[in-house]
C-alpha cells in the first residue's frame, strides 16, 4: 500500500522505478511510464540482486504485514531475511541510500504522550510481527554502521486513498461505514491510537 502510492510520488517527481513483484501477472497495479517490473520475492536473493542493478536509492516497503500467520516463521523468513537479502544488494550495487519502512510497533506505547526514537520501550513486543520488525531494524542499524547510509521509518496505522489491500484496513472500514447504515466499533474506549494520512507517510520516506 505505502509501496504503490510512494512508487507514484517518485514518478511524479522524474524518477526511474524498478519494482519487484512476486506474480507478473500483477503487474498491472505498476505498469506506468518510467516503471520497470522484475519478478523476485524477498527470500530470493538473487532477483532482488538483479531487480537492483543500475538503482542509485532503495525503498524496502515490502513486508508480511500481518499479526498472525498459522506458521509464525513466515515474518523472520520474509521481514528479517528478507532484509538482510535487501540490504546485501544494496551494499553489493553499489546503492547510495536505503530507506527502510518499518513500524511504530517497534516503539511501543506512548501513553498518551509523544515517544521518540531514544525513549526506551515500556513493554514486551506482543506479536511476531513488531519482533520481526524490531529485528529487521537492528540489521538496518549494522549495515549502517558498516558501510551505507541508511533511514528507518516508523509509520503509525496509515490511511487514505489508493489499494484497497489488507495494509490499507482502516479505509476498508471508513468505506464500509459509509456504505451501510449500521455498522460497529470494538467497545474499547480507553484506547488511543494515531493515525497517519498516506500522503504524509509518502513525504516522509
Amino acid at each position: 500500500y505505502i509501496g504503490n502510492q510512494l512508487m507514484r510520488a517518485l514518478l511524479a517527481e522524474g524518477h526511474q522505478i524498478h519494482t519487484i513483484l512476486r506474480d507478473l501477472s500483477k503487474r498491472n497495479r505498476v505498469e506506468l511510464p518510467g516503471v520497470q517490473a522484475f519478478k523476485g520475492d524477498l527470500t530470493d536473493a538473487p532477483s532482488i540482486l538483479k531487480a537492483m542493478e543500475g538503482c542509485e536509492q532503495v525503498f524496502h516497503t515490502a513486508a508480511y504485514a500481518k499479526l498472525w500467520a498459522e506458521s509464525p516463521g513466515i515474518f523472520y523468513e520474509t521481514n528479517v531475511r528478507g532484509t538482510y537479502n535487501v540490504l546485501s544488494a544494496a551494499a553489493a550495487t553499489g546503492v547510495q541510500k536505503v530507506v527502510y519502512t518499518s513500524s511504530a510497533g517497534v516503539l511501543g506505547n506512548s501513553v498518551r504522550s509523544p515517544l521518540t526514537e531514544d525513549d526506551p520501550r515500556i513493554s514486551g513486543l506482543s506479536n511476531d510481527y513488531d519482533l520481526s520488525k524490531a529485528m529487521a531494524e537492528q540489521l538496518v542499524r549494522d549495515f549502517a554502521n558498516d558501510r551505507m547510509n541508511a533511514v528507518i521509518v516508523n509509520p503509525t496505522r496509515v490511511y487514505g486513498g489508493g489499494t484497497m489491500s489488507y495494509s490499507n484496513a482502516i479505509s476498508r472500514m471508513l468505506i464500509e461505514f459509509l456504505n451501510r447504515k449500521n455498522s460497529s466499533v470494538p467497545g474499547c474506549m480507553d484506547v488511543v491510537a494515531n493515525y497517519s494520512y498516506i500522503h504524509d507517510v509518502v513525504s516522509g520516506h
